[in-house]
């Protein structure tokens, strides 16, 4: 069976998280990474043995990824989905999906068009905490949510 051929784009610190899953799972390769930064893909290119790009087209045409991990700032998302969709390269994004609606849309629309799976990391969806959540609104036990707000405590280096 063939691997999963895998790449980045973004090369920050969630970058490192990506790039660790798609290097132990068994059916996938990480060949590739992209940023801005020469230095950033320099570093990748050491740490993870892969190929290192500046430009994110190049990236495409010439390493051919089956899957796409979208890691760079929050605006910037739904450019790289619409371009890996654009290339038939399925596409797995850091949230937000994009910073507005329309981007949203965008995104959507363009993996859509182009047959390709788009997913959203959201890792805290299996939290107990955030299960009962969903149960208790599945149960209509809170009523119908309209409005949210919440505060996430969290550590930051």
């Amino acid at each position: 069976m063939r691997k999963i051929k895998a790449a980045i784009v973004g090369c920050g610190k969630v970058g490192h998280t990506h790039a660790v899953a798609f290097q132990e799972i068994a059916d996938s390769e990480l060949t590739a990474v992209c940023d801005v930064s020469p230095e950033r893909v320099v570093a990748y290119e050491k740490k993870y043995d892969v190929k290192g790009f500046v430009d994110f087209e190049k990236l495409l045409e010439e390493m051919k990824p089956d899957v796409i991990s979208v890691c760079t700032p929050h605006p910037l998302h739904a450019g790289f989905i619409i371009k890996a969709a654009a290339h038939g390269v399925h596409v797995l994004t850091e949230k937000p999906l994009a910073s507005d609606l329309r981007d949203c849309d965008a995104a959507i629309q363009a993996c859509e068009k182009n047959n390709v799976k788009l997913g959203v990391i959201s890792q805290r969806r299996f939290y107990p905490p955030v299960q009962r959540m969903k149960q208790a609104i599945t149960d209509g036990k809170i009523g119908k949510p309209v409005i949210a707000n919440m505060i996430v405590l969290g550590w930051r280096d």
